[in-house]
């Protein structure tokens, strides 16, 4: 069964650092070489390093468009011309941080990258569905690699020149978890393993036609008759029965889901958290086929301790500092490299 989808829907494509989420949108700063040979294709604004042309600007502004529409949000209420004028600005603010990376920072933004690629891939029910939410924001998978390369490669340099350098003690730590305690609550969670028979098509996604998902749902209904009636090893029946496919680093047919997650269908979520330790559901209908699952543990409510999660509370309050001291780093970052806006018409 390929992975269940992120049902927080279109956060799966989101690049999750939150410093570049401030700065910058889904656009490419990748530039049309062939229309640049058509067409005349005037420089906008320069600076030491940085020549940013009539096309990177329109396409910067396309991408913005496109990614605004992919999350079903209408543009800003504010005149074309004002928005144009604040996606140059986040292009310059882009060129003058990537003018800053060092080897380092290449290396760990193309690790970024490959990780939030993978994770990507690995929430979209396959990789068709992948391409067409890519075609929705306006992109294609080359040109949204190449975007969250760059991104990465941004945050690797901001991670370095600011954030890093930010001293957290631990009393402020402890403060901050102490005023945000129910931040830390860790939801119930169930241990559940379980049987699919898929109604797509592996590895394409695609519906199988109806005539086959209903032989599906009859061999679903006959094996769980057969569990009912007999006493074998549920666990060891998966490699037997199941037909989802093998996830490198995840044992097959077992996982963990967390209640209000999202990370399962609702469906799959909702039968999962009605059993008992030990119970077996009916046959479970889900975007991906028909399930049948065991309940293995209900592991309750806790609350995370201080100790597990305080280098991840330093690193938020570091990148919390490092915000707030971004516009002032990129205002002399722009006036070392003696940045100018040549037409006013953009």
């Amino acid at each position: 069964m390929p992975s269940f989808p992120n049902y927080s829907a279109r956060s799966r494509f989101a690049f999750t650092g939150s410093l570049v989420i401030v700065l910058f949108w889904a656009f490419s700063l990748q530039t049309r070489a062939a229309g640049k040979q058509l067409f005349a294709d005037p420089v906008v604004a320069k600076g030491k390093g940085i020549e940013i042309r009539e096309s990177d600007l329109d396409e910067a502004f396309i991408g913005f468009k496109a990614a605004r529409a992919a999350m079903g949000q209408s543009m800003p209420p504010f005149p074309e011309k004002a928005v144009r004028e604040q996606v140059l600005e986040k292009l310059i603010a882009t060129k003058l941080l990537l003018s800053k990376a060092t080897g380092a920072d290449l290396d760990e933004g193309k690790r970024t990258a490959e990780r939030l690629l993978a994770q990507a891939r690995t929430n979209s029910p396959s990789e068709a569905a992948f391409r067409r939410q890519l075609v929705a924001m306006g992109t294609t998978p080359e040109k949204y690699e190449a975007e969250i390369t760059e991104q990465a490669v941004v945050k690797a340099v901001i991670d370095r020149e600011l954030k890093n350098r930010q001293i957290i003690t631990d009393a402020e730590v402890k403060k901050f978890y102490d005023e945000n305690l129910s931040a830390f609550q860790e939801p119930e969670k169930a241990r559940v393993a379980h049987i699919l028979f898929t109604t797509r098509k592996i590895p394409t996604g695609e519906e199988l036609p109806s005539a086959e998902q209903e032989q599906k749902r009859r061999k679903a209904k006959a094996l769980l008759e057969k569990l009912k009636n007999s006493k074998d090893d549920f666990i060891k029946l998966i490699p037997v029965y199941t037909e989802e496919p093998e996830t490198p680093g995840q044992k097959r047919g077992e996982l963990v889901i967390t209640k209000g997650g999202r990370t399962v269908p609702p469906s799959f979520e909702a039968a999962a958290f009605s059993l008992q330790p030990g119970k077996i559901s009916d046959v479970v209908e889900s975007p991906f086929g028909y399930h049948i699952i065991k309940l293995i543990e209900k592991i309750p409510p806790a609350t995370t301790p201080l100790d597990k999660v305080a280098e991840q509370i330093r690193s938020r309050l570091q990148e919390k500092v490092a915000q707030e001291k971004l516009p002032e780093y990129l205002k002399k970052a722009r006036e070392e490299a003696k940045v100018e806006i040549l037409s006013k018409d953009v």
